[in-house]
């Protein structure tokens, strides 16, 4: 869709209103919903910056879901991207991410048009990203960067020439000082001697947001900073014990460039816990974005929990993207004047749909991992992080053992992809052998690109999304879009699916390890049932989640903001 073909009454009329582009701030980018949702509102007409500072993971960066690259990511957490061929792809300007400081300068220089600040702190962001990954191969590096680090931000007049005059000396520092950090490694032989000392240095001179509380800070000072939020937490949440200590009064004392940054724009959209920034800024105009996080996040008993609920409870809007959060966001809003607004991932099935048809099978990828024809394939790219409250995985992962199981005294011709991504892959893996029996029927790969993910999903036989929480996230809405079967679980709420998308979507839904069998056999032994199925999931995700519908939910909650 091109960008003239996207259009929405809220930004046409704010555009008449006002003379110029709605300004949106997006905060964080768990799982690329800030990029994509960004990329999608800047092509129909707003203007649009991602800050996504302190965060590096493969999927909170641009390239994983718009680059085709060719090339390994050693490190998920902070990865190189200068290592991999990224075929020309080059992210756009609008996305900062570095440490929190970096990002601030680069976007106020951004808004206040000064071309050679940005040109300077992008390419310190660039310096950043790259040695955050070197410094993160080896633990030991930490030290050596953070002297670097202590050197050019603290010394005011060195910053002041490199960033006035000599440019070319800090792109110097970008390579010569990463050789010295790595060819010094050897220095350092007793890793334990030093941790304490690195870690310390880590927190200090990387998080560009310091949480440590001011010791100059006297207790009765701390006690007059954090009454008027144990205030408003008693008069909005009387039935919670209103407590808060040190971790808020950390938030609360380092939030002022943040209200600095967020005076250039109209709306600020917060995404998961990141909404805490612009509540406790004072901001009026601001969204919070939940993608699971207010399933039992802002309930719990810490400084985080009450500092979220707060947040989610004083935003303009509640934008939820999970339908078994509905019931969390009405008791918010019945406690405060937020708004909810039942929207969707961010996630541009259109896009991904001409990516799909247009897919490139020049190069050597094979999606199916070399299982023969006669095989079927199911992919289960869901990360495993166990959960001690379920007493299992949180998206389910073990019920496609239990099924696998049974399944296997009755077929022999299947394979199961998993993805090494999570905290609980090995354990994940020990409970896999117990089961020798299937041993052969599972194949492990790295973590994929999305290009190399959309391309698995097309040549498999079906995907299994997630069993345990009531609601689907990201891989079934791109599943679907590849008019593959999809298997997910089916306790969501009929009232919910129909207030989010007028009607329930098709799939083999189940709810546990028996219904994920019946589900397996059937794609096993019935070719019909289930293109029958995945041609339906492909015609409802286009009729509902469009990137017209996106657009139009995310000005649905903007419209509610007061710019009187």
């Amino acid at each position: 869709m091109k960008t003239k073909d996207i259009s929405n009454d809220w930004i046409k009329e704010f555009v008449k209103k006002n003379k110029r582009r709605p300004r949106i701030l997006h905060i964080g980018n768990i799982a690329e919903n800030a990029y994509q949702n960004a990329k999608m509102l800047n092509e129909a007409g707003c203007d649009c910056d991602v800050i996504c500072n302190d965060y590096y993971h493969i999927m909170g960066c641009p390239e994983w879901d718009d680059a085709d690259f060719e090339g390994e990511i050693k490190n998920q957490f902070y990865p190189d991207w200068a290592q991999v061929d990224l075929k020309g792809y080059v992210r756009p300007k609008w996305f900062a991410q570095g440490t929190f400081q970096t990002c601030y300068s680069y976007l106020t220089a951004r808004r206040n048009h000064d071309k050679w600040k940005c040109f300077l702190f992008w390419t310190k962001l660039e310096f950043e990203r790259k040695y955050m990954s070197i410094l993160h191969s080896n633990e030991k590096n930490m030290f050596y960067y953070s002297f670097i680090v202590q050197i050019l931000n603290k010394s005011k007049v060195g910053m002041f020439y490199v960033k006035k005059y000599i440019y070319l000396t800090y792109r110097w520092l970008y390579y010569v000082l990463g050789s010295i950090i790595i060819t010094t490694n050897w220095f350092f032989t007793d890793r334990v001697k030093f941790k304490n000392k690195v870690k310390e240095l880590y927190v200090r001179f990387f998080k560009g947001i310091k949480t440590s509380s001011k010791e100059a800070v006297l207790p009765d000072e701390n006690q007059k900073l954090l009454q008027p939020y144990i205030e408003l937490f008693q008069s909005q949440f009387p039935d919670r014990e209103a407590k808060f200590g040190k971790d808020a009064l950390a938030y609360i004392q380092n939030v002022k460039k943040w209200k600095d940054l967020f005076g250039y724009y109209d709306i600020i959209q917060g995404y998961a816990t990141s909404c805490i920034w612009p509540f406790l800024a004072g901001v009026k105009n601001y969204v919070a974005y939940e993608h699971g996080t207010i399933r039992d996040f802002p309930y719990q008993d810490n400084d985080m929990g009450r500092l979220c609920l707060l947040a989610y409870a004083n935003a303009k809007v509640i934008y939820l993207t999970n339908i078994d959060n509905v019931q969390s966001a009405q008791y918010i809003s019945a406690h405060s004047n937020a708004k909810i607004v039942c929207g969707l991932h961010g996630i541009d099935v259109e896009r991904l749909i001409k990516k799909f048809q247009n897919v490139q099978w020049t190069e050597e990828f094979d999606g199916r991992f070399g299982v023969p024809t006669d095989y079927k394939v199911f992919f289960a790219p869901a990360r495993f992080d166990y959960v001690e409250e379920y007493n299992g995985y949180l998206k389910g992962n073990e019920k496609i053992i239990e099924a696998a199981v049974k399944l296997r005294k009755e077929f022999s011709n299947f394979k199961i992809i998993f993805i090494n991504h999570g905290g609980d892959v090995s354990r994940f893996k020990e409970l896999i052998n117990k089961y020798p029996e299937i041993e052969n029927n599972i194949i492990w790969k790295e973590p994929l690109g999305k290009i190399k993910l959309y391309k698995t999903y097309m040549q498999v036989d079906a995907i299994l999304d997630q069993f345990t929480l009531k609601a689907f996230g990201g891989i079934a809405v791109e599943a679907m879009c590849t008019k593959n079967a999809v298997l997910m679980i089916s306790k969501m709420d009929e009232s919910n699916m129909n207030t989010f998308f007028e009607e329930s979507m098709p799939a083999f839904f189940c709810d546990n390890a028996e219904d994920l069998y019946n589900g397996m056999k059937i794609v096993i032994s019935d070719n019909d049932a289930t293109k029958k199925i995945a041609e339906d999931a492909y015609n409802w995700i286009n009729r509902y989640h469009s990137k017209q519908k996106i657009v139009e939910k995310n000005c649905l909650a903007y419209s509610y903001c007061d710019f009187s």
